[in-house]
């Protein structure tokens, strides 16, 4: 008989699969049923709480993975206070008849040990009968109960690790993914910077040849026009490229104060006036006269406003019409700002935010683009909880909303 139950420990002990939750559930039902309990528990200890992880039960059972129950209400109460083994043959007859496991469910047989993790007491194994045992436990069970108690602690330490192993290794995935992500749009950036500054550093080698080939003569006035245009496109670019990585690698706190929203958005267009007149754009404001106050950025929010009318008015053909305007709404206000430039294809809407986009509109009066503005707002809005989205259609002029939220602590929500 002696050789027959180590036997079976040897195979409990030896069963491999590969799903250890299977394992687990395998050697809780061949336990149960090498003890002749009705039911085997693994369960999950927190303060007064207990927690059913796993179970076996040789008949139905109203018992779930995962049910809760108070610990002073099971007999593991009794294995944590002796903090080991605890084996009790008839509940009825024993100094514990007045347990409440036992005015509640009435089980007589019970046999329990705690199970450690990592150093710590996690829960415990425990095999329960409603009816007395007819021999009671002896040192053959109770070394096979502190056995398997081991062994299902392993099995729970490994699947922990397991599954903290794959919490890491998806976390180390989408951090390659970012990084990948990151590198390609650095190879973009690199690419396209050393693109948009060879031409206006050829251009600026070409007008020195020619006004050191042309000494003092006249036409030189037009070389140094050209010169300052060409120097201008490149230091807007540099600028811009530092900005950028301002905004992506700083931590710098944003500056939040209460401002007057309809004063610095007409103010703004007031800027811009000169450059509307210039291309007889008609810049119409539809700003409320009353104060519209919100809790921002002042800088970061000036930026915004200023990359969208700039736009704007760039890539809106001579005699057309720009148009902003401020709205209230519910949580805040919403600024538009309308043009009737050549719209976008459905190609450029997908790549409209991302920085170094060729997108198919082209500034209309030579003005300097170096394909970051729109980034640098989406930047920015995300910065400040804001959201930025566009309305266009191809040859029919583009609506970039910006919505604002119009007190900071409104921004999480």
């Amino acid at each position: 008989m002696r050789k027959q139950r180590a036997s079976q420990i040897y195979k409990l002990m030896t069963y491999e699969t590969d799903n250890l939750r299977d394992q687990i559930h395998h050697v809780l039902k061949e336990s149960t049923e090498f003890l002749h309990a009705d039911l085997g528990i693994i369960s999950e200890i927190k303060r007064n709480s207990y927690t059913v992880i796993d179970y076996y039960s040789t008949s139905p059972a109203e018992l779930k993975v995962g049910q809760e129950f108070e610990l002073g209400n099971t007999y593991c109460s009794i294995t944590y206070d002796e903090d080991g083994i605890v084996d009790i043959n008839h509940m009825g007859a024993s100094e514990y008849n007045g347990h409440p496991c036992y005015e509640l469910f009435g089980l007589e047989t019970y046999i329990g040990v705690p199970i450690w993790i990592r150093g710590k007491r996690f829960g415990t194994l425990n095999f329960s009968s409603a009816s007395p045992r007819k021999t009671r436990f002896d040192d053959f069970d109770y070394d096979f109960v502190f056995i398997m108690g081991q062994l299902i602690s392993t099995a729970l330490t490994r699947s922990m690790f397991e599954t903290e192993l794959i919490g890491k290794n998806e976390v180390l995935k989408d951090q390659n993914s970012k990084l990948e992500q990151l590198m390609e749009s650095n190879r973009s950036m690199n690419h396209m910077m050393v693109h948009d500054l060879k031409g206006p550093i050829n251009n600026i080698k070409i007008l020195t040849q020619m006004m050191k080939a042309g000494g003092a003569e006249k036409g030189n006035k037009l070389n140094f026009n050209h010169l300052d245009r060409e120097l201008n496109k490149s230091l807007q670019l540099i600028n811009e490229l530092n900005y950028i990585n301002k905004l992506e690698f700083s931590e710098a706190p944003l500056e939040y104060q209460s401002i007057d929203l309809s004063n610095l958005v007409g103010q703004i267009a007031e800027n811009y006036s000169a450059a509307a007149s210039t291309k007889n754009i008609e810049l119409s404001f539809d700003i409320p006269d009353e104060e519209m106050v919100i809790e921002t950025d002042v800088l970061a929010l000036t930026r915004i406003i200023d990359n969208l009318v700039s736009n704007a008015i760039k890539f809106t053909p001579l005699g057309k019409m720009v148009r902003i305007a401020l709205d209230k709404t519910e949580d805040g206000v919403s600024l538009r700002v309308i043009d009737q430039g050549p719209g976008f294809t459905e190609l450029d809407r997908s790549r409209l935010f991302k920085k170094f986009q060729m997108l198919s509109a082209k500034p209309t009066n030579k003005e300097v683009s170096t394909g970051l503005g729109l980034s640098i707002v989406k930047l920015l809005a995300d910065k400040l909880g804001y959201k930025i989205f566009v309305k266009s259609e191809e040859k029919r002029g583009s609506e970039f909303i910006l919505q604002m939220k119009a007190r900071k602590e409104e921004l999480a929500s």
